[in-house]
């Protein structure tokens, strides 16, 4: 563990320093490894509006932080940008999952789940990923989007067993 003064990092810098953000292989013990009765029960209409307006909040935060200066660069010339903040948020959330202490807290913030177990914050994902799925395979709708948020961890790294198929 580093004992150098933490830096204080942009917007920018703190969603794509993920290399900043720890994984212990225990963090979602408490949640019983998913287990138990985690998708019996829906994901309470208060919870989805805060997680949705912590998204919605987030998204507005990275692109006014990203275009603070305008759309040019130093040169005057226009630049073009193509980012997908729901992405991002969605890999911070499967970051949220595996963090702890100060960096899940962080995330907490800058995402608007403080407040929101982790449990909550996981059935959400998971209720959106199982609508998502559906979407995907609806060819009336006149368009195929699909998202392929995923993390890679070195294989060394003790996973939960539970863990390792998601």
């Amino acid at each position: 563990m580093s004992t150098a003064a933490p830096r204080k990092l942009t917007p920018v810098a703190s969603i794509l320093g993920l290399t900043d953000i720890t994984v212990e292989s225990n963090s979602l013990y408490d949640m019983e490894c998913l287990q138990g009765d985690l998708l019996t029960e829906p994901v309470l209409d208060e919870v989805k509006d805060q997680i949705h307006r912590g998204e919605r909040d987030f998204s507005v935060k990275l692109i006014k932080s990203l275009f603070k200066d305008g759309n040019q660069t130093d040169a005057g010339e226009e630049r073009n940008l193509f980012i997908s903040p729901s992405s991002i948020f969605q890999t911070l959330t499967l970051s949220h999952f595996g963090a702890r202490g100060r960096t899940k807290e962080e995330l907490e913030r800058v995402m608007g789940l403080t407040g929101i177990s982790s449990i909550d914050v996981m059935k959400n994902y998971l209720f959106e990923k199982a609508f998502q799925a559906i979407r995907e395979r609806n060819p009336e709708l006149g368009y195929n989007l699909t998202h392929a948020n995923k993390f890679y961890f070195d294989r060394a790294l003790p996973l939960e067993l539970c863990l390792q198929k998601y």
